[in-house]
């Protein structure tokens, strides 16, 4: 069955632009009518999107699938239960009927209220409450008892334009909640970690540039940079690929041969084209560049919080089949939603960074310890795993300051004043996931794929020492900024060191608990000494008259 879907694909695509595209079209739209039509039956209330390039007009056929969000209305069944039940049937309907799993690559379900919280605001502002409101905690997006089910990743690759520009009702009422506006911040977050995404598929058609859908896709790679370039400097909405090529060719008069490229290359995609991906790259990293210099001139104009980096000469990791100089990765993903209590990072040199050099560095991501290279001003960490790149992938200075100081070998870290990106709010953010898990009794695992990922341990106990650790980090770094004397821990045994610096009283518990970490791959922590470390972390300040409870050892 699969094989001839490649088929019978193949052989759209050949034909996408000649009369025959009217029978494909026709074919695609009887589908999504019978999805639609099922999906009514089963969910009356619920609104149907279109989303991607089918609902921006810009489809493919043969490469392009179809994308809808179902949106169930909030009813009286527990918080995630109506939106389970629903993928649940359509796995099962899919199952019936292949053709609907063969053209519709995703189907999403969400709650109204889970999808108007995912939709409010990147991970990076979500949650925060207003400042000097000391009545309300930090909402958590990721971890605890009531996580967002946001399936669909819109907190860490938000929709750039909104979805009401960006998605089309199919079916039912327009349930979509309306953006006032977007700010300069907001846009400088959803671009960049726009960016982030398209690097993670570009890792990816570097190691396979052989799948079918990679000529599309760096049609795609050369056409979103200037979408976002436009989006952050100009605050200009541009609707398709081929319009975003075309505008920049008047915009960007140095980037005339990789966009006439693109244009080309779109042109040319039912012969199925050899992919060119060297001067794909070349234009990427180029596109990469002129971001940075927009998030660096933002940074500059708001001023920087200097913040001292405890424990950087400390990282126990192997080394695994990268040689390189081996650091902590305490960026924002490993200071809110950590993995293990020691993140690392193989930086490698990178003579040339070309397709071969990509493949080969993220290839050589082992699961444990993520490699990285410099370019010029900007950190890439390439990986095959799409999840593992998840707000990592690619970075400057002011979307993860601790990674490039590291990387320069600083012992400082420049946070900016901007939203998201500023010291305060990066802490506030890893302080409200690290208060939800404690409040959850610390065993409540979080719907999303790369969390789960993110917290799976083989040891449950030691996966609750290591978040006690990463908890202690996040409270002592909000402490020490709002004392005026910003630091934050980047390894365990850092984060150990300030607190018995902030309370020796503390430093049997801390070391044995120290000790018990360092023995991760040999026993499990002492049950004793996980309640003792319960007891130090939830006195922290951060912590104290939240609704943190006591936990047995897991």
């Amino acid at each position: 069955m699969r094989r001839l879907a490649v088929t019978f694909a193949r052989a759209m695509l050949r034909t996408a632009y000649t009369p025959l595209s009217a029978v494909w079209a026709l074919t695609y739209r009887s589908v999504m009518r019978a999805a639609v039509a099922w999906l009514r039956r089963q969910h009356r209330d619920a609104s149907i999107y279109l989303k991607g390039s089918f609902a921006t007009r810009e489809e493919v056929y043969g490469i392009s699938d179809v994308d809808l969000v179902v949106i169930l209305p909030v009813g009286a069944s527990a918080k995630g239960s109506a939106q389970l039940s629903a993928r649940e049937s359509w796995k099962q309907i899919c199952r019936r009927f292949p053709l609907f799993r063969l053209v519709i690559q995703h189907c999403w379900f969400y709650e109204e209220d889970d999808l108007r919280k995912s939709l409010s605001a990147s991970c990076l502002t979500y949650g925060l409450a207003p400042s000097g409101d000391g009545e309300r905690d930090d909402r958590p997006a990721f971890l605890g008892k009531h996580p967002l089910h946001d399936h669909m990743g819109l907190q860490t690759h938000p929709i750039l334009y909104g979805a009401h520009d960006e998605w089309r009702v199919l079916s039912g009422t327009d349930r979509l909640p309306r953006v006032a506006s977007h700010d300069a911040q907001s846009r400088r977050i959803a671009a960049w970690l726009d960016l982030q995404y398209w690097w993670r598929h570009a890792f990816q058609a570097c190691v396979d540039p052989t799948r079918d859908h990679v000529p599309l896709l760096c049609v795609k790679l050369l056409a979103e940079p200037v979408r976002l370039w436009l989006w952050v400097d100009r605050n200009e909405k541009v609707a398709t690929r081929e319009a975003a090529l075309r505008r920049g060719l008047t915009e960007m008069p140095a980037e005339r041969d990789a966009l006439q490229l693109g244009l080309n290359l779109l042109k040319a995609l039912p012969n199925s084209p050899r992919p060119p991906l060297s001067e794909v790259i070349a234009a990427l990293l180029r596109q990469t560049e002129r971001l940075a210099l927009l998030m660096n001139a933002a940074a500059d104009a708001a001023g920087c919080v200097d913040v001292k980096l405890i424990g950087r000469e400390e990282v126990a990791r192997s080394t695994g089949a990268v040689s390189g100089e081996l650091l902590p990765l305490a960026d924002w993903r490993a200071r809110a939603v950590p993995s293990m209590p020691d993140e690392a990072m193989m930086l490698i040199e990178a003579n040339a960074v070309n397709p071969a050099f990509l493949a080969a560095t993220a290839n050589a991501d082992n699961g444990d310890t993520v490699p990285a290279f410099r370019y010029n001003s900007i950190l890439f960490m390439p990986t095959t795993n799409p999840e593992r790149g998840i707000l990592r992938a690619v970075q400057c200075e002011p979307t993860d300051p601790v990674s490039m100081a590291l990387a320069d070998g600083r012992a400082v870290a420049r946070f900016p004043e901007l939203a998201g990106w500023s010291a305060v709010h990066c802490a506030r953010r890893a302080v409200a996931e690290h208060r939800a898990w404690l409040s959850a009794n610390g065993g409540a695992y979080p719907p999303h794929g790369w969390v789960g990922m993110q917290s799976a341990c083989s040891e449950p106990s030691m996966r609750t020492m290591g978040l006690l650790f990463t908890a202690a980090r996040a409270a002592l770094f909000l402490e020490s900024i709002d004392e005026g004397r910003p630091e934050l821990a980047v390894t365990v045994a850092g984060v150990a060191d300030c607190l018995v610096a902030r309370d020796s009283s503390c430093s049997d518990v801390v070391h044995s608990a120290l000790h018990d970490c360092a023995s991760r791959a040999t026993e499990s922590p002492d049950p004793n000494h996980v309640a003792a470390m319960l007891d130090v972390v939830r006195n922290l300040s951060a912590y104290a008259g939240s609704s943190v409870v006591s936990m047995t050892a897991r």
